[in-house]
Order: C-alpha cells, then structure tokens, then sequence
C-alpha cells in the first residue's frame, strides 16, 4: 500500500511537470515553425540522397540544388527572413513533400529537358543513369550535373530492379524517399529534445521550478498538497482528448500545416495554458521575476521583514534582507509598508535564483524534456492509483458469530 502523502506529493509533481511541458512544447514549436526547422532536416535529407553528403554549400552543380529548382518543388515554399538572411539559403524550401512529388520531379530530370510527350520514358532515363550526368534547363540557359558515384549506384540499382520499367522505377523512388524520411524523423526528435532541454532549463528559471523546493513545499503544505491533486484529477477529466492533440502535433517530419494558421493556433493553446499555470504558481509561490513593488511588514519577534511566500528571501541582495540598511528608507519610501525592486535588483535576484536552486532547476529541464505525452499518461496512472488506494477494503465477516478462534470448539 501505498502512503498517501508521498503519493500526493509525486501526483503533484507529474501535473506541474505536465503543466511546463505543455508550455515547453508550445514554445518549442513556435520557434520550430518560426525558423522552418522541419525544412531544415528535410533539405539535409534530399542532400545526404542526391549529393551523398551533408554539406550545406550553395552551388548549381549539384543535384540536390536543380531538385529544389524544379518548379514543382521551388513553390512549395517559401523562404522566412530568417533562411535569408541569417543562414543565407537562397532555395526555397518546404517543409514537407510527398513521395509522389519526389519521384515525379526525380523522373523529370532523369530523362532530361529534351524529352516530348509521347516518347518512351524509358531509353531517356536509362541513358542519364549510364552517363552518369543529368541534362537540365535552368531559365535560358542548359547545364549538365555529375551524379554523385553513391548515388549513381543506388539508381543503376532500382532502375536494374525494375528491368526497365518507369512505373515500377517510380515506386522504387517513393520508397526510397519514405525510408529517408523515417530517419529524418529520428534527426527532427533528436534536435527538439534538445530544444526542450533548453526551454526547459529557461522555464525552471524564469518561472523558479525548483524541483527540490515543490517536493519540500508539497511534503509539508497539506493545503497545497490537496489543492494540487485536486487540479491535477479537474485536469485529467476536462482534457480527455489531450493526447489525442498531442500525437496530431507529433514531431515528425511530414507534419505540414498553414505556417499563419498553426501560429495562431499555438499562440491560443498557450494562452489557455498560462491561466492553469498561473493558478498552479499562486498555490506553491512560484516565480522568479520581482514585482515593481510588495508589501513588507515588520515582525517584532522575529526581528526581520516577512516577504510573500513567492520570494525567496536569501536571494535578495542584502540591502533587501537588511531593514537597518541605509537604503531601505529610500526603498521603503512609497508608502512606508514595502519596498520597491528596481531592475538591478531584478536581475540580481534571478541570477541569485540560479546559484541557489541550480540543481533543482537542471532535474525540473530534464523532466521536462521528457515530453507532455510521457507526463500526462503518468499522472493518468497515478490518478487511477490514488482512486483505489483510497478504497478502503470492508472488514471481513467470520463465519464464526461469537468472533472465537477458530481452533476453539465451544462445549456445553
């Protein structure tokens, strides 16, 4: 059997590590879709395809460069600033193709720009892949590209397979380019993990989500305690469809949506978010950034100025945590009851924040790299735990009326 505290204590856990990588999730594909990461690894496939490497260098002699020339390609995408000029891509980039339109372009270049309707496909592509050079026409004028000798072997390859044959040879592209894409999905996860990792790092920060100090606040708080576990079991019942809407944001790289249309949408998912967030943060007294100003009275006993639950008063700088210090009159001067935080104050405090809680705030990143998926099952378990813990077994009744032990034989 399971304590109900401890178990208390760690649902309350899961939910705020549920909450923050919720947040983290939201971020992280703002940024994603702000700086077409998706297009990003997508490119570096096509390239590791068609060039048999992974360089980024922009030349006209490549294969990879004349696959993004080609208009059905070039249109799919559109380059942000960012690609422009940060990272100075001049092609234009999608962030998803289908197989179809692999193949379809793949065969367009293979059988070269001289190619009229009604000829066979056949003897044109055949005699790319033997002469090892692809012939296109880019504006007014006409070049030629080495095929790189890696992959110049895998299409002998599959055009050897398919005997000939252009529809079997298009299959055979398809799913050349659907394996690719399994492994670029493996590329896109890695670099978001990372990413989360980091908005992780910055969220425990900002926000003070020192793993140590909840587990030590919800340990001792019964209030808190309750008051979380209750959020945590209204959370779970009024967001039943929740991975439903996480797998349909699944990082994967042949996710594409309207790039206005998907801001608009994540930007009102998390301003959802931040209420639940906000409400968790007033019941365990986080937050890490100062307001303009608090009320601070004055306990006689203790000799010492109470702060609010939500500041942490030994990262103070001392002028703060000292009432006799000279500049506390000047602190203290709006209204004489508090005192205010000016923005060196400000950032000393988070800074401070960091040196103190480190430790905690790296195992809350970590946590919440982890994912919103892997948080939300957990807390559902723990909720269905706790629901038949709470299920207290009816005492048995003997056989025996008279309650004697069994071994006794009444007499008489």
């Amino acid at each position: 059997m399971f304590n109900s505290i401890v178990l208390d204590v760690f649902i309350g856990l899961v939910f705020i590590y549920l909450l923050y990588s919720l947040l983290a999730t939201v971020l992280q594909e703002i940024i994603a879709t702000n700086i077409r990461l998706r297009a990003s690894i997508l490119k570096k496939a096509i390239i590791k395809m068609l060039d048999d490497s992974d360089s980024k260098e922009y030349s006209m002699n490549k294969l990879s460069t004349v696959f993004y020339s080609h208009p059905l390609i070039k249109y799919l995408g559109k380059n942000t600033w960012f690609e422009r000029w940060i990272k100075r891509d001049k092609t234009n980039k999608p962030s998803y193709m289908t197989p179809a339109n692999f193949s379809k372009v793949m065969i367009d270049l293979l059988r070269g720009s001289g190619y009229q309707a009604g000829e066979s496909q056949s003897k044109p592509i055949g005699d790319t892949i033997r002469g090892e050079k692809v012939r296109y026409v880019l504006g007014k004028e006409e070049a030629e590209v080495q095929i790189e000798t890696e992959t110049l072997q895998y299409l002998r390859s599959i055009w050897a397979d398919s005997q000939g044959d252009v529809e079997k040879f298009k299959v055979s592209l398809e799913q050349w380019f659907s394996d690719t894409m399994e492994r670029a999905s493996g590329w896109y996860k890695q670099k978001v993990q990372i990413i989360l990792f980091f908005i992780g790092f910055f969220i425990a920060v900002f926000f003070n989500v020192d793993t140590i100090s909840i587990a030590k606040k919800l340990s001792t708080d019964k209030t808190a305690r309750e008051q979380m576990v209750s959020m945590a079991n209204a959370y779970i019942e009024n967001n039943r469809s929740l991975p439903i809407e996480l797998n349909s944001r699944k990082d994967t790289i042949k996710a594409a949506e309207n790039y206005n249309q998907k801001l608009d949408s994540l930007y009102a998912y998390k301003k959802k978010l931040d209420a639940d967030i906000a409400k968790a943060n007033s019941i365990l007294g986080l937050g890490a950034w100062l307001p303009d100003s608090v009320e601070t009275p004055f306990d006689s006993v203790k000799n010492v100025l109470v702060y609010p639950v939500y500041i942490d008063k030994k990262a103070l700088p001392k002028i703060y945590r000292d009432k006799n210090a000279p500049s506390q009159k000047k602190l203290r001067a709006y209204n004489g009851k508090g005192v205010r935080f000016f923005l060196k104050a400000k950032i000393s405090y988070l800074f401070c924040l960091l040196w103190y809680h480190f430790w905690g705030f790296l195992l809350t990143a970590f946590a919440i790299s982890l994912g919103a998926t892997f948080w939300f099952d957990l807390l559902n378990k723990l909720m269905k735990l706790r629901g038949s813990t709470q299920q207290k077994p009816e005492n048995n009744k003997s056989s025996n009326p008279e309650n004697l032990p069994p071994n006794i034989k009444r007499v008489g």
